[in-house]
């Protein structure tokens, strides 16, 4: 299963994907870039994706949408 996690760095998203890393879903992380959402990306299990970008940015969000089975937005 392809999820989608807006905010995944944040307080809920870090909680979110405490949960989801011991489960064999396919998640594409998506949040504001920054320098704590780097380094917290690069401690993301293998089958984690990551995408920077804004929420407001509705072709972005558009693609990334594609094939995602489950969204979770945190705004």
């Amino acid at each position: 299963m392809k999820i989608l996690l807006t905010g995944a760095f944040g307080n809920v998203g870090s909680s979110i994907i405490e949960e989801l890393s011991g489960r064999s879903h396919e998640v594409l992380c998506f949040d504001i870039p920054s320098e704590a959402a780097h380094k917290m990306a690069e401690e993301l299990p293998k089958h984690f994706t990551v995408e920077y970008g804004n929420l407001a940015d509705k072709k972005l969000l558009k693609t990334l949408m594609r094939d995602v089975e489950i969204g979770r937005a945190h705004v």
